[in-house]
């Protein structure tokens, strides 16, 4: 597989293969603003990170094509940011997000409540995060 498309390096795909993220599932989220910039002050959720899990409830499967992806993770993530965004910019021109997000298919109870804990205990424990910045 070639390194570039378009002349362009390619970023290779975080998710997970031959998983259909519009299937009922709960996803453990992490989105991140453009070069971890502090855009939300002193709220409860970091300044610069957001985590959450979302859960996708279908009452019939469905299963995406190529092409324009809908009804599916991406879609979430993809519709929270553009409302975030023409909402911060109003305030702020410059706010961005990090391309990208981080998930993880959360594959039981105990592995859905250790992660609900991290949650609710993060804002707690940022001061001792690697990317914290006491600015």
């Amino acid at each position: 597989m070639s390194d570039k498309f378009q002349n362009r390096y390619r970023i290779p795909s975080a998710r997970l293969k031959n998983w259909d993220y519009g299937r009922n599932a709960a996803y453990f989220i992490t989105i991140c603003t453009q070069n971890r910039i502090s855009w939300f002050g002193e709220i409860k959720i970091r300044t610069d990170a957001m985590h959450c899990v979302s859960t996708i409830k279908k009452t019939s499967p469905t299963k995406n094509q190529f092409g324009p992806q809908s009804k599916n993770l991406a879609s979430i993530i993809r519709g929270f940011k553009t409302g975030v965004t023409k909402n911060a910019r109003l305030i702020n021109p410059y706010f961005a997000w990090q391309s990208r997000y981080h998930d993880r298919i959360i594959r039981n109870n105990l592995e859905y409540k250790r992660i609900s804990t991290y949650i609710r205990n993060n804002p707690a424990n940022w001061r001792n995060d690697e990317f914290f910045d006491n600015k």
